[in-house]
């Protein structure tokens, strides 16, 4: 049975009265249950935020210098990273950007350095830290997308796209050649990607907090693509995905990719330095 695509909620203005209501929420009233009042949909209740919601915060409020339009979200993060702890705020300062992983290092690598130059303590380093893993930790079960059909099925157009490159490039891919089968991938992964940024569950890669679009989802959705024969150094291209299932004619692959895992996680590590035997 087919299942209805999932979108984005959208986020819309606040009222003044919803606005009243977060300034008027302090650091240390963030609880589980205040965020689940706050952001979780329920089966006979909506929450009183969604975190694209939008709304002016005027200057000075909590670490922005100007007047800035923010969202609840975001103002809510802010609010529990460093809203009791002016020693993190002046630092940081109001932060009104999406916190993905890329982004979320480059605030942990200007604190850590603020440690290191002695312009913040280590216990207001360690509360910080406590705070990002609480966060991100506590809340997955309603703010984070479950991972759904539509992004584990490719779209139609993904499916009739491959076919089309697989029979264009089919003596390539008989003989092993890589760089057809860079192209394929590259094609059909700008192709997917393209249809899945309005599906929420797609935040799971683009957030950067677990997972590899490039991996990951090709291996799941579009194929396995090239798989290493650790014996003799070949590589064999496998044009079918985890969604597809192999077929029995490539029951070998599987074998080689389950020794190429525990083989670079061991055997392999030899070549980044020097073996000590110890006795």
């Amino acid at each position: 049975m087919k299942t209805e695509k999932q979108t984005l909620i959208k986020g819309k203005p606040l009222t003044e009265e919803k606005v009243s209501l977060l300034l008027s929420t302090k650091s240390e009233d963030i609880t589980l249950e205040l965020m689940r009042k706050f952001f979780a949909y329920k089966e006979k209740a909506n929450p009183l935020f969604n975190p694209q919601d939008t709304f002016k915060l005027q200057a000075n409020k909590l670490y922005n210098k100007s007047a800035i339009k923010t969202t609840a979200g975001r103002y809510i993060v802010n609010l529990l990273l460093f809203g009791d702890n002016p020693n993190i705020g002046n630092i940081i300062e109001y932060i009104n950007y999406p916190l993905d992983a890329k982004k979320l290092g480059g605030v942990d690598k200007l604190l850590s350095n603020a440690v290191l130059e002695d312009k913040l303590s280590i216990k207001d380093y360690y509360q910080y830290i406590d705070k990002v893993t609480w966060l991100g930790f506590s809340c997955n079960s309603f703010l984070v997308a479950s991972m759904t059909n539509a992004m584990l099925d490719p779209s139609p157009e993904v499916v009739a796209r491959k076919k089309e490159l697989l029979a264009q490039y089919s003596k390539e891919l008989e003989n092993d050649d890589l760089n057809a089968l860079a192209k394929i991938e590259t094609e059909l992964l700008d192709l997917a990607r393209d249809g899945l940024k309005d599906v929420p569950d797609y935040e799971i890669y683009v957030s950067g907090a677990k997972g590899n679009f490039n991996n990951n989802y090709k291996l799941n959705s579009i194929m396995r693509g090239g798989v290493k024969n650790l014996a003799t150094n070949e590589v064999t291209i496998s044009t079918t995905s985890l969604v597809d299932g192999f077929p029995p004619e490539e029951l070998n692959l599987t074998g080689d990719i389950l020794i190429q895992a525990p083989y670079y996680r061991s055997i392999d590590t030899q070549r980044g330095g020097t073996s000590y035997h110890l006795w």
